[in-house]
Order: structure tokens, then sequence, then C-alpha cells
């Protein structure tokens, strides 16, 4: 699914930074707004008019967002951008689960384990060792190049051999493109270094099975875009306003610092999405997802009861996706919760996806 096409709306979207995505902007002048959360704590962020959803996917990806609030007036009309707008929030959160995936197993190898003991001082993340690894890396990036093509063989040979799936490679390579590409620069740099050493091939043997186990997880970003057209579609229809009112669809990301416990729930990242009516969406903004998950443990309904409270004859295709949708995440080993905080106006939907 293209998610090139700019979104525009009538209503900006509101971006809550994490602390690396507020000293990002800060570094390039970027004035920010300020933001003071139900827990005193203060945030920084910035709100959207016309953008690109890949561009949100990229500072998804580089843990830069911690809260996304995105209004939806007639999701009807607007189909095309709430679809391509999930799709880029779920790409960009699952990018971001690999590249830190893939940065715990280099520093767990022997590989780089060894390079510790040779460079006690260096520090892998540090601006110095960053562009020595990219002046290296461009001076081989013919052997990269060859690397990472041996990488996306690897993967789908393992793709192949797994039961019942069947690598379509004009639908599997452009997902396996961009998970290969988050793998982080500091692997490509010591397996080009010795591409044929036991250390090395066991390392990118782990992160060829990684990036296997990632690339099937792509297809939850559709999954979830049509499920979200269709649940706000029913939301507004419950309203009977002419026109519809507004909904707020809430992005919020759990473990996206990297000094962030672990996510109640299971899971070390979690993508929590929630659509709400009326005067919730400020408090929703002005919250954490601890804040959250307590207020809304109580007085929660099925979908299937939400979509019961209507017209029987009304569509109910966001429960044919939302079956879908989770029996994907049980085949793939993602965590997945779906809940409606029950109010006789719609309430808020919930959904949550854990990696």
């Amino acid at each position: 699914m293209s998610i090139e096409q700019p979104v525009h709306l009538g209503q900006p979207t509101t971006m809550v930074l994490t602390e690396a995505g507020s000293s990002y902007f800060v570094r390039r002048n970027q004035r920010l707004q300020r933001f003071r959360l139900i827990s005193g704590r203060e945030e920084f962020g910035m709100q959207l008019r016309d953008y690109r959803p890949n561009m949100l996917e990229t500072l998804i990806s580089r843990g830069l967002v911690r809260t996304l609030q995105y209004p939806v007036a007639d999701a009807v009309a607007e189909r095309h951008d709430v679809v391509a707008f999930v799709s880029g929030v779920a790409s960009g959160f699952l990018s971001f689960h690999v590249a830190g995936a893939g940065r715990e197993m280099l520093e767990s190898s022997e590989v780089f384990r060894r390079w510790r003991r040779s460079h006690p001082r260096s520090q892998i993340g540090s601006p110095e060792t960053a562009a020595a690894i990219a002046r290296v890396l461009h001076g081989r990036r013919r052997e990269a190049e060859n690397l990472r093509g041996l990488m996306a063989t690897r993967v789908r040979s393992i793709l192949r051999t797994r039961a019942g799936l069947v690598v379509d490679r004009e639908r599997v390579d452009p997902a396996l493109a961009g998970v290969v590409a988050q793998i982080p620069s500091e692997a490509w740099f010591f397996l080009v270094a010795n591409p044929t050493g036991s250390a090395e091939r066991a390392l990118f043997d782990s992160l060829a099975a990684m990036v296997a186990d990632a690339v099937p997880r792509t297809e939850l970003g559709d999954y979830l875009a049509l499920v979200w057209v269709e649940l706000i579609t029913h939301l507004q229809q419950r309203e009977c306003a002419d026109p519809p009112s507004q909904v707020h669809l809430l992005s919020l990301f759990e473990g996206l610092d990297d000094s962030a416990a672990t996510p109640r729930g299971g899971g070390r990242h979690r993508l929590h999405m929630m659509a709400a009516t009326g005067d919730a969406p400020l408090d929703l903004l002005r919250a954490d997802l601890d804040h959250i998950s307590d207020a809304t443990r109580s007085g929660t309904r099925t979908f299937d009861q939400f979509y019961q409270s209507v017209d029987a004859g009304s569509t109910q295709l966001g429960l044919y996706y939302l079956g879908f949708l989770e029996d994907a995440c049980r085949r793939l080993n993602v965590g997945f919760r779906a809940w409606v905080q029950g109010q006789e106006d719609g309430g808020r939907l919930n959904l949550v996806v854990s990696l």
C-alpha cells in the first residue's frame, strides 16, 4: 500500500515528542509547543497540517514521537487519508521495533564483545564512531550491498521453509527491503569487515531470522488501517449528527525511550490506538499510557456489543477486519487487545498491539 500521497487536513495533527524528538527539533531551531501531562510532567510537540505519512513513519521509526492525535471529520470522505495515516503509524512502529531488536542482537553478539575488548574507550553510538563507520561503509558499499542481497536471499529461504507460507516476490520483496534497511549500520560494518568469520556468520544468521519474523508482520498495518476506517465510520454514524461529529484518533507509543520500563501487559513496545469523541481528546492528549490503562480497566465492552447497539442492518466490516487482524496477530506472535470503554455516545474504542 502506497503512503506517498500527502495528507491535507482541515485541522492539524498534533504530535507530542519523546525527549530524543524534542532534542532533534530544537537542534534544528524548530519552535515547539508545551504540553503539561495529567501527572504534572511537561512534554513538547508541534502541529502538522500538510505532510506525507512516510515522514511520520520515519520520525516514529527513530523513536522521536510519543503521541499523535489525528482529527477525522468524516471517515467516509477521508478514507484514503485515514488509511495512509494508520499505515504510516504502523510501519514506523514496526520499523522502530526491528531496529531495536537488531541493535540488541548486535550488542549481545561475540562480534560486538570482541570489538569492545579491543576498543574499550570507544562508544558505538557516539557521533565520532558513527562517522567513522559511515566512511568505511561508503568505501566498501559494493560489499555491503552484496551482503544485503545475501540477507534477502537467506530470508526468502527461511520464509519458504515455514509451513503454509508461499513467497510472492512481488509482494514480499518491498517489505523485505524495508525491514533490512532497519538493521543498524554498525552490524553491516562488522559483517563487511570479516564476512567469513564464525562470529560474523552467527550474527548474520540471527539477523536473518529476525528479519524473517518481521516481514510477515508488515501486513498488520493494512489490516489495522481497514479496521480503523470502518470503526470510525461506525462511531460517527452512531452520533446521528449531520455533519458527523469529529473523531480524534490517538496513537500512543510505549517503549520508544531507551529508559522506558517494559510496558505492562506484555511486549517491549506497544502501540495503543484509540478513537474518541466529545470532550475526551484533550484529556487523552495530556495523559500517558499508564493513566489511560488505569482509566479504561472498568466499564469496558466488546466490539460485538458495540456493533449490536446500533441497527441490525448496519454494516459490520469493522468486526470482519478485526477478526482478520486478531487472527494475524495470533499467527505472528503479536500481542493484541481490543475493547470499548462504554458510553452512550460511543465512548472510546481501543486497540493495543505489542511486540
